[in-house]
């Protein structure tokens, strides 16, 4: 009896009118909209299914084994971390992964970034991590995620690799959902 968990490396498109279908396009990038067809792709980049089911529980982001701090303006959410701290140890994301169907199998845990306060144009989305964990059902797996400067850098106006301080979204994801949204701001 085997699960198979495998996720796609590409967008699969709707209809030939969608090519090219980009999971990572650029934020000033138009031509992604359409008028007469649905907007997403009809299988998007990571996605995958299971004939288990999994439930994920305790998402913490952390630096220097360290739970980040967190402070909330005008309404929203925020955890901070110091450049100099992202520089030193980076950023893990700790899951507990629960299998709650009645199949052994894996899942597959993508981590991607959204830099909402760019110098330059980026991408609406970047994949930066992602982890397969297989649990055993009826088992609790953990599973961490890590970052560092790299991951949050980019090439500015003057063909510099940097990483500007900023807000950024962290956003978990299955495969099909969303399952954790966080913002981070880097002073």
């Amino acid at each position: 009896k085997i699960s198979p968990s495998g996720h796609l490396p590409v967008s699969i498109p709707r209809c030939s009118g969608q090519i090219p279908a980009y999971y990572n396009y650029k934020k000033s990038y138009r031509a992604m909209g359409y008028y007469d067809i649905e907007q997403k792709p009809l299988y998007p980049f990571g996605y995958g299914l299971s004939y288990s089911t999994f439930q994920y529980s305790n998402i913490e982001l952390k630096v220097n084994r360290r739970l980040c701090e967190k402070r909330c303006d005008a309404g929203k959410r925020q955890h901070i971390v110091k450049a100099e701290d992202l520089r030193k140890y980076g950023i893990t994301i700790d899951v507990l992964v629960f299998n709650s169907g009645n199949y052994h199998s894996s899942t597959v845990i993508l981590l991607y970034i959204k830099d909402n306060a760019a110098s330059v144009v980026t991408r609406i989305k970047e994949l930066k991590a992602f982890k397969k964990v297989q649990v055993l059902k009826n088992e609790t797996r953990s599973c961490q995620l890590t970052l560092c400067e790299k991951d949050l850098s980019l090439w500015n106006q003057d063909m510099e690799f940097v990483l500007e301080e900023g807000e950024f979204q962290l956003i978990l994801n299955d495969g099909i959902n969303d399952i954790w949204e966080e913002n981070l701001l880097v002073e």
